[in-house]
């Protein structure tokens, strides 16, 4: 059921499931998650009795890998019981409203009794959409794109994207803006770069490390019991040696990175390791391109298109590359792609005629 009102605080947009459809697709999820529930607690129990056979000594150094193996698949597990309760308690009990104030925009969201709250500062949003493969509605604002809630009918989609546009009423095209997750800086050279956001890559870092330290010290402790008599010394090398992958993975995010060198009506795309720069691409055009996999979703790329000569010395020369892509939802990739024009005079077309 969708309920458009026009109160004191502004127009208000509520969301509730409705039908009798809806109780299907609720009892398969139910009966999923029994299922799941009692995998989840097979795998942990089977976890905790290996990391204390693992402290006693008693653990073969083959059954670490094992071990390893499932803590990544419960890990994935996990995820998906918690995607599945949450779809269950929209399809049961949920809400989700959206209120438009004069100066911001509350969404609130119901699932059972847990409530989420998001604000959005008015003078952001740049459009309303409805999305092509959920009939999601979408507000775009200058830095990303939030989904709302599932439009019940194709009545109700009409309905609400005329009440939430006319209330908008955005600039139809305004400054380019850079994409949520990116940021620009210069190099030690002192040029202009376009990069993945810093702060996201150093927490990747952050926890990569504490990996690795644990392991490292979980190591350390079972080379000390093998001095007891102890057969521990196989997990401790096993282990060493899982703690030198995280480490490994830790140190390569940490003194490597993709960047977009800018200007000259152009993008440079290197690489940075160590505080060396090496040239991978260079694109004097932009272009964002969709395509559809085999299940039906649509995948947007931001390309960088080269019309330079080939260099003749690549085994695989490419006159594309992409910069940028995402799923069933182009705002990222059309916006850097709008920002990168902007800021570096690269002729940009949203789509590959």
């Amino acid at each position: 059921m969708t309920r458009i009102e026009h109160t004191p605080e502004g127009l208000t947009l509520t969301v509730r499931p409705s039908g009798v459809s809806r109780f299907g697709g609720a009892a398969f999820l139910a009966v999923w998650l029994c299922f799941w529930a009692a995998g989840e607690t097979v795998v942990l129990g089977v976890l905790g009795a290996g990391a204390w056979s693992l402290l006693q000594g008693k653990l073969a150094a083959p059954a670490i890998p094992v071990g390893v193996f499932l803590l990544v698949w419960v890990t994935f597990w996990t995820f998906g019981g918690v995607m599945a309760l949450h779809e269950l308690l929209r399809l049961l009990s949920s809400e989700d409203v959206l209120r438009v104030g004069p100066d911001t925009i509350v969404i609130r969201r119901r699932r059972g009794p847990f409530w989420f709250t998001q604000t959005v500062p008015r003078g952001e949003v740049r459009g309303v959409t409805m999305s092509t493969r959920h009939r999601m509605l979408r507000i775009q604002t200058t830095r990303q794109s939030i989904d709302f809630a599932q439009a019940l009918s194709p009545a109700d989609e009409r309905e609400a994207l005329h009440a939430l546009r006319q209330e908008f009423a955005p600039p139809s095209d305004g400054p380019a803006a850079l994409p949520a997750g990116w940021e620009e800086t210069l190099t030690p050279e002192g040029e202009r770069v376009l990069v993945r956001d810093t702060r996201a890559r150093k927490k990747q870092v952050l926890v990569l490390g504490s990996v690795a330290a644990f392991a490292w010290i979980l190591a350390l402790v079972l080379a000390g019991t093998a001095t007891a008599g102890r057969a521990t010394t196989g997990p401790a090398i096993v282990l060493s040696g899982i703690a030198a992958l995280f480490a490994c993975g830790a140190y390569w995010l940490d003194v490597g990175r993709q960047e977009f060198r800018l200007g000259g009506e152009r993008i440079v795309v290197q690489r940075r390791w160590r505080g060396k720069a090496k040239e991978l691409f260079v694109a004097d055009r932009l272009e964002l391109t969709l395509s559809t996999d085999s299940d039906g979703d649509v995948w947007y790329k931001l390309e960088g298109v080269s019309s330079g000569p080939v260099d003749p010395r690549l085994r695989r020369p490419k006159t594309r590359r992409t910069l940028s892509s995402a799923l069933n939802d182009p705002f990222e990739p059309a916006a850097l792609g709008k920002w990168l024009s902007a800021r570096s005079g690269t002729p940009y077309s949203p789509f590959e005629p």
